[in-house]
């Protein structure tokens, strides 16, 4: 829970990287076990409708989930549409990866 913050701004910066705001981003945070830990999710806005804004958002979710596993943040559900995460989240476990990749594309066709 120590990092919480450090996460929340490194999501903001990247973010503005992107042409948001810090009121344009939701941030979530749960305090668990007694506050030894956390879960902490951010929310970005996107316009479905929009090709340039889906691109966008999806390059941003994959660009800050790789810099926050490298940053030490633990990803308990990596999963997801488009299956980003099992890309970016297992990555020093490559086999593992590989295994999820597998795993995801039978279960979501």
């Amino acid at each position: 829970m120590n990092k919480a913050q450090s996460y929340v701004d490194t999501a903001v910066g990247y973010a503005a990287g992107f042409g948001l705001t810090p009121d344009d981003i939701g941030v979530y945070m749960q305090p668990l076990e007694r506050g030894r830990a956390c879960h902490l999710s951010f929310s970005f806005p996107c316009d479905l409708s929009d090709e340039k804004d889906r691109a966008r958002t999806k390059e941003l979710h994959f660009m800050l989930s790789e810099k926050l596993l490298n940053d030490g943040a633990f990803f308990s559900r990596p999963y997801g549409t488009g299956q980003i995460w099992s890309i970016a989240v297992p990555r020093p476990t490559l086999p593992n990866s590989r295994n999820l990749n597998k795993f995801l594309t039978q279960t979501t066709s």
